[in-house]
């Protein structure tokens, strides 16, 4: 036997022992070669086959024009790896209901087209995904369609959108990228649609433009260096943004116009040349947990903003005011914080019947809430610290209820009051400002009594007004840091005013036990929570359960315990606060926690064993082939050995 035929020998015996492993799959294998669920191969990026452009007007047209699939949902019928270069309609599909699928696809012209690029006329359930759009007039153009998928495409110098969605209900794009467009998308009187991860970048006009569509959902989308707004809402109603960003647009971030009822939370606007978020016309609108950085205008800048709530935004580094509203009625602002900003921190101007609660306005480079020619605005537990002018001033305002307030190390007055009248103050507190901690200028028949008032530089406080009242009447005047404690407290200034009923600074904070911690079963009752405070000027109390109020009143006896039932929670672990508040504004707080746990049941478990067989996993088999080749290897070697030897 001569080498030759040895060594087909050896060679047939290995092709045919590995012969087994044909079934395999292994992990370097090209994408093009892996199937998806519908049996349709995928097309590789840079394997497009030129084609000249589709038109399908109707379910059978799938079928006769040969494209696969069946037009169901687990098995569209699919356009996919095309290259469509033409000053046409690359891509048009009307009136159909199947389901259908465009992608990997590239959609071009020559020059600029006078034409969309892809267009769906009155269907429904298509998806148009993986797709590359550039020099046509739109680069998806959805017509009267609804329900369909816009997925991971990409729309660029398009000479009007990006994506433009017209009259198209229940929508959804995810991922889409449009840049150098005229808007990036543009929904016309498309409503119920939903955009998510989706970019617009650079484009002429606005990033993402709603008009006339409703009960949109917008989340996590990035608008970016667009010559407009990055979002912009027109004639939208019930709208909801979520989780946005805009940032150094040409004009706002988040721009809303004529659109009510919308929702806005931990959004985000940066660096743009306007305000962050503009909302004008825009009635009963909720903003919460948003952010406004470095912002040209206002960080938050609402006009003819009726019924709005703001809660827990920021507002920071804004080249003008924090919060800006302006002739807006009924607005609530809670929670929110203006900090570092080049001009007010809170202004509010002709907006009637305001409620600023909890807000906070630190460093800003003038006053930190200015109430200007706004009536019946009532003004709880907000701060303003180490403004450059005033911590609150209100101007021309009248009616005004002002409680609980601090306005501290603010370099001029810590409350003025200027041609503003009849307004109430108690409980508020003004110290170490480098004016007045109260001045009243032009000012007449408010009420000023329990506000505390100490080491402010020029004087306490100021009164060049009439007829102001600076106690209760009864028996209750102010807190004097300065006051000797004997007679009445005169108050400086030519409005002869005096406090009858002064008080010297009461410091001392009250004291309150610690109860235990409370743990019950859920259904269980009569589980309760009794604190014990004490103090020798009480005056009330909150309880807070999970940070919200839940009971609240007059603490008038040290001797008096303040229960609450905790019956009734949900499972899981809850915080109930107590706040107890003396005269002088000064509290403590004790927080107890209560466990809510699941009952307990008893059952029988039966234990069957089983015995199973176990295939080998991947690394296995290999493992397996690689020592069963080795094995033959050394078997051929053994016999090519033998045959040598035997002179063969």
């Amino acid at each position: 036997m001569n080498k030759s035929i040895i060594v087909g020998t050896v060679c047939l015996f290995l092709i045919i022992a590995f012969s087994s492993s044909n079934g395999i799959v292994y992990h370097g294998e090209p994408e093009s070669a892996i199937t998806r669920s519908n049996e349709h191969q995928m097309s590789l990026a840079d394997s497009y086959t030129p084609h000249a452009p589709i038109s399908i007007t109707s379910n059978a047209d799938f079928v006769s024009q040969g494209w696969p699939g069946n037009g169901i949902s687990g098995d569209p019928y699919v356009i996919e790896g095309l290259n469509i270069t033409a000053d046409a309609v690359c891509i048009s599909i009307r009136d159909t209901t199947v389901y259908f699928e465009v992608r990997d696809c590239v959609i071009s012209s020559v020059d600029a087209s006078l034409y969309n690029g892809i267009v769906l006329d009155n269907v429904t359930q298509g998806t148009v995904r993986n797709c590359i759009i550039d020099l046509h007039i739109s680069g998806i153009f959805l017509l009267d369609t609804s329900n369909c998928t816009l997925t991971n495409n990409t729309a660029s110098n398009n000479d009007y959108n990006g994506f433009y969605l017209y009259d198209s209900d229940n929508c959804t794009l995810t991922n889409n990228s449009a840049y150098s467009n005229q808007d990036g998308f543009y929904l016309y009187d498309s409503d119920n649609c939903i955009l998510t991860h989706d970019t617009a970048s650079s484009n002429r006009n606005s990033g993402f433009y709603l008009y006339f569509s409703d009960r949109g959902t917008l989340v996590n989308n990035t608008a970016s260096s667009n010559e407009d707004s990055g979002f912009y809402l027109h004639y939208s109603y019930n709208c909801t943004l979520t989780t946005n960003t805009a940032t150094s647009n040409s004009d706002s971030g988040f721009y809303l116009r004529h659109s009510y009822n919308c929702t806005l939370t931990t959004n985000t606007a940066t660096s743009n040349s306007d305000s962050g978020f503009y909302l004008t016309y825009s009635d009963s609108c909720t903003l919460t947990t948003n952010t406004a950085t470095s912002n040209s205008w206002s960080g938050f800048s609402l006009s003819s903003f009726n019924n709005g709530t703001l809660t827990h935004n920021t507002a920071s580094l804004n080249s003008e005011r924090g919060f800006y509203l302006d002739e807006s009625n009924n607005s609530t602002f809670t929670n929110n914080t203006a900090t570092n900003n080049l001009d007010y921190g809170f202004y509010l101007s002709s907006s009637n019947n305001s409620t600023l609660t909890h807000n906070t306005a630190t460093s800003n480079s003038h006053d930190g809430f200015l109430i200007n020619y706004s009536n019946n605005s009532t003004l709880t537990h907000n701060t303003a610290t180490s403004n450059s002018f005033k911590g609150f001033w209100l101007s021309n305002s009248d009616r005004g209820t002002f409680t609980n307030n601090t306005a501290t190390n603010n370099l001029d007055y810590g409350f003025y009051l200027s041609s503003s009248n009849n307004s109430t103050f108690t409980h508020n507190t003004a110290t170490s400002n480098l004016g007045y901690g109260f001045c009243l200028s032009s000012s007449k028949y408010n009420t000023l009594y329990l506000n505390r008032l100490g080491n402010n530089s020029i004087s306490n406080a100021l009164d060049i007004g009439e007829s102001n009242v600076w106690d209760d009447g009864i028996s209750s005047g102010n807190y004097w840091l300065d006051y000797n404690g004997t007679g009445v407290y005169p108050i400086p200034g030519s409005a002869g005013s005096v406090d009858n009923y002064p008080f010297a600074v009461d410091i001392t904070a009250p004291t309150v036990d610690s109860p235990s911690d409370v743990e019950y079963v859920k259904g269980e009752s009569g589980n309760s929570i009794t604190w014990n405070a004490s103090d020798d000027h009480p005056e009330r109390y909150t309880i807070y359960l999970d940070d919200t109020p839940v009971s609240s009143g007059a603490w008038n006896s040290s001797s008096e315990s303040i229960t609450i039932s905790v019956d009734g929670l949900s499972l899981g672990t809850h915080n109930y606060t107590l706040v107890v508040t003396d005269v002088g504004g000064n509290f403590v707080t004790d927080t107890v926690l209560v466990t809510v746990l699941e009952a307990t049941t008893t059952t029988t478990t039966t234990t069957t064993t089983t015995t199973t067989t176990t295939t080998p996993e991947t690394g296995d088999t290999m493992l397996i082939l690689i020592l069963s080749g080795a094995g033959i290897a050394v078997v051929a070697i053994v016999i090519i050995v033998f045959l040598k030897k035997r002179g063969v």
